[in-house]
């Protein structure tokens, strides 16, 4: 069964009057505009002159699944890359090393490089010191004129020194953009997210290992899609006066330039303007190009007007995730600046981080509460708990031997003023993660073995040019009698044809239709590889047929029969 929404989700905006001056006399009122683009025109193709490298975290709290699905992952992305692309693999722990000595053509002597790699990953580099290993990677000379480099970086702990990392992605943003994976509960938040915006790519969180492999297959799509350059947004808006007469309204975009576009994820921006909402016309105006085609989304101010997110605007929620994306992007400008050692305005976006802060009573790493309380409160008696210490003694040694401070963090009262937000000196929202920090997040009990499904042992037999071999590894993993394999094979691509269908072409579609139909609800992992096995046997199809459309026919009427054939014996297995 497959629920699927009625509507599709679409471009829309909505805009958050502000009945009173408490932000500014000049910028009061805000609107939020999130595109979805419809890029189906470009679905299935692929950047050109791509080099991807891959930084994986190999340090110790790696140890067990987490390295057994990450080497997995990896294995499925270098099965999964294009022809035409240059990789990279550099692992990091206390230290780092990369697999070659700069980024490599992919062919079938690189990938089987890249595979012993795979194969022989563990989790023995000791701590996690990322900085150095993001470095090499934006340091190394990028593959010459016309390419474009994409970071996918994959970590399952957190980093003291945070601020130096999304400053290093800042300050290195016109090399390369970056993407980042978060493993398991251990994974920072902070340093994850920040490393993704300030690298303009995508972040992704898995608190469970095994939705790794597909995470990390979404990761590589997006960093495949061709690129949408340049992105502009027009707010194309007008105030109409009492006396009918048009004026443009004072506008500040946030965030200055536009977020990177990526199929099936909305773009938000935010604008503050003067003048009153309901006098409001115009409309706000997307455009980018992909692959030479221009492409424009338009949305009418009249139905952002209409639009209503949340029953009320009391407390001003879009102000303040406006204020909140203007923070980060001020905040990752200042790490950037620091990072490169560029002192001319720094102090000039601190002013403006603590003013844009106290403004809308949004906390960042400048600043923070202070509540007061004046009543005068008795001590509150406290019931301790009888536990036994051998049991006490066993949880503390399981959750990493340490018991930590837990912080307290203050909350914000729906009616607190500008006033609440004072300056201070927080350094980094590290402080603040909250909860109860294990030092240790592995069980002291050895895990237990996994054996490798069925997509991971076929993806291993795929060739470089994309296509299976005729043997009995691959036939056993399809759960066919070969006897049924070599009978129902046709002789030739059609009747009329003298041209023979090789076995590769013939297995290759069998294990097509093996995906789709046995592990449909897993395609994430698969499609990539899928993609490369379909442009192997058009190539092959159009030995036969020259034309394009000809030969995808030719195509799909065999894989047709090669998906009856599954289905036939998916039948026969249940009875």
């Amino acid at each position: 069964m497959v629920i699927e929404l009625a509507n599709p989700l679409t471009s829309f905006a909505a805009i958050e009057p502000s009945a009173i001056d408490q932000f500014s006399p000049h910028l009061r009122h805000c609107i939020m505009a999130q595109f979805m683009p419809d890029l189906s025109a470009v679905a299935g193709e692929q950047e050109q002159r791509t080099e991807l490298i891959f930084v994986v975290d190999r340090s110790g709290s790696m140890h067990g699944e987490s390295i057994r699905r990450a080497s997995e992952s990896l294995l499925l992305l270098l099965k999964s890359l294009p022809p035409g692309c240059r990789f990279q693999i550099i692992g990091f722990g206390s230290t780092h090393a990369a697999l070659f000595p700069e980024a490599m053509d992919y062919n079938e002597e690189t990938l089987a490089k890249g595979i012993q790699y795979q194969e022989a990953m563990n989790a023995d580099m000791g701590g996690t010191e990322v900085l150095p290993a993001l470095k090499t990677a934006y340091d190394s000379p990028l593959s010459g004129a016309g390419w474009y480099r994409q970071i996918i970086f994959l970590t399952d702990g957190d980093v003291t020194n945070a601020d130096e990392v999304v400053g290093l992605v800042q300050s290195n943003i016109h090399k390369a953009r970056l993407f980042s994976i978060g493993i398991g509960d251990g994974a920072s938040t902070y340093l994850v997210s920040s490393v993704a915006r300030a690298g303009r790519g995508l972040a992704t969180f898995i608190r469970d290992e095994s939705q790794l492999r597909g995470a990390v297959m979404k990761v590589l799509k997006s960093a495949l899609e061709p690129r949408a350059l340049p992105t502009k947004l027009h707010w194309n808006l007008q105030l109409k006066g009492a006396d009918c007469k048009l004026t443009t309204p004072e506008i500040v975009a946030v965030p200055t330039t536009p977020p990177a576009i990526f199929s099936g994820c909305f773009s938000t921006m935010f604008a503050f303007f003067n003048g009153e909402p309901t006098e409001l016309t115009g409309d706000l105006e997307l455009s980018f190009d992909v692959m030479g085609d221009q492409h424009i989304v338009r949305i009418p101010i009249s139905a952002a007007a209409g639009t209503r997110l949340l029953p009320s605007h009391k407390n001003s929620p879009l102000h303040r995730l406006a204020a909140k994306c203007l923070l980060n992007q001020l905040g990752d400008q200042l790490k950037g600046l620091q990072m490169t050692g560029a002192n001319k305005d720094q102090d000039s976006i601190r002013k403006q981080i603590e003013q844009v802060s106290c403004m809308f009573n949004v906390v960042c790493p400048l600043t923070s509460f202070i509540g007061v309380d004046p009543v005068t409160r008795n001590e509150a008696f406290v019931v301790k708990p009888h536990l036994e210490a051998e049991h006490v003694t066993k949880r503390l040694l399981m959750s990493g031997g340490f018991a930590m401070a837990v912080p307290c963090s203050a909350s914000v009262t729906p009616d607190c003023n500008t006033s609440d937000c004072a300056a201070d000196t927080v350094d980094s929202p590290n402080v603040a993660h909250g909860g109860f920090m294990a030092l240790c997040s592995q069980s002291m009990e050895e895990p237990v073995e996994r054996q490798e499904d069925s997509i991971v042992k076929l993806v291993k037999l795929q060739q470089f040019s994309g296509s299976w071999p005729l043997v009995d590894d691959v036939v056993a993993l399809l759960e066919i009698d070969a006897g049924m394999v070599h009978k129902e094979k046709p002789k030739t691509w059609q009747a009329s044809s003298p041209n023979d269908l090789s076995d590769s072409a013939w297995i290759t579609m069998l294990v097509i239709a093996y995906f789709e139909l046995r592990h449909s609800e897993s395609e994430v992992e698969w499609e990539l590889v899928v993609r490369k096995a379909r442009q192997w046997l058009h190539s092959q199809a159009k030995l036969v047929e020259p034309s394009t459309a000809a030969a995808k026919a030719l195509c799909d009427k065999l894989l047709e029969r090669a998906r009856q054939l599954i289905r036939t014996n998916m039948h026969k297995a249940t009875k």
